[in-house]
This record gives structure tokens, sequence and C-alpha cells, in this order.
């Protein structure tokens, strides 16, 4: 089973198989109605659903929108299962086509997206904050240079112990 957490009227949603729509927008949700799609209005800061049940979770284009709040990643992580995947995706505030793009996109398109953006992520914080809710950074991918797609994985608490081991052996040396 695979939850698009914050799906909007995306086509990502309406091109999967076995999955979920989540929004807490409920007329984009109204929208996707007539693709038969399953669908849940909520909030990525307490998803209703179950704890593991999910393998997927997808949450593209999401949480630049939402102010800040890890919350939105415990809960991403409560509702994969151990082993799960994790697909996240947000414009990296450090790369230089990211700083050249969205003041264009803001000049061309005034009130648009550019304004809705208020949390602003990069690879580094994201790889900050991932590990500390059970996530292990398998891959990430631009779009254009700028727009950042990583693929996590949620790993069990004896991996996680492993890794934290690993990590302060790291900084030791």
């Amino acid at each position: 089973r695979v939850l698009d957490a914050g799906c909007g009227s995306s086509l990502i949603v309406q091109s999967l198989n076995n999955a979920i729509g989540m929004d807490y927008n409920y007329a984009k949700l109204r929208f996707l109605r007539r693709h038969e799609i399953p669908l849940v209005n909520g909030s990525a800061f307490a998803l209703p659903f179950k704890d593991e049940s999910f393998d997927c979770v997808i949450s593209s284009q999401v949480i630049e929108h939402i102010p800040f709040d890890e919350s939105i990643f415990s809960e991403m992580c409560r509702v994969l299962r151990t082993g799960g995947r994790l697909i996240l995706g947000t414009p990296d505030y450090a790369t230089i086509g990211w700083r050249i793009i969205e003041p264009i996109y803001g000049f061309l398109m005034p009130g648009g997206y550019k304004d809705e953006h208020i949390t602003h992520y990069s690879q580094k914080k994201l790889r900050e904050i991932l590990p500390r809710h059970a996530f292990v950074v398998e891959e990430a991918a631009y779009v254009a240079r700028s727009e950042l797609i990583l693929r996590c994985r949620k790993v069990g608490l004896g991996e996680r112990a492993r890794s934290d081991v690993a990590a302060v052996a790291s900084t030791a040396t």
C-alpha cells in the first residue's frame, strides 16, 4: 500500500496502484474523486492512519508549504512499516538553481507558490532531520538541479543503533 501524503490534485496519486491520496484541502480531493482513488481528508501533523499501514509514503512538494514541525517526519515514520520507503520531494534552497528559479517564478506568477513556500529545506538539513525519525537516505536526485527528491528507508531499532554507533565513531576520529 502507498500513501500520497499531501496529494493535492496531482498526477502522482492518479498513476499509482493500490494508493491512497490524503490532503487537508477538501477541494483538491473533490477534484480527484472522479478518478475513483481512495481519498482521505487529513493533516500531515496527525496522519489519520494506523501505525505501519503503508509500504511506501510519498510526499512531493508538500513540506515547504507547511510550518516547520518535526512531527510531520515522525508521522510519516509512524504510518510506514519498517523497511518501507519514503519518497520526499521539495525544493533545495541551498542550490543556485532554486535561488534563480524561485524569484523568476514569483515575478511571472505573483501570488503563486513562491509566496506559499514558508519552510525552506536543503539536502543537508533533511539529512540531519531524517535520521532522527528512523530514516536512512538511500538516494538523492535533482530535477533541473533544484528540486530535490530523496528515497529513504525506515530502519528498525537494531539498524538505528548500529548507524548511531558508526556516526559517533566517525566523529571521534
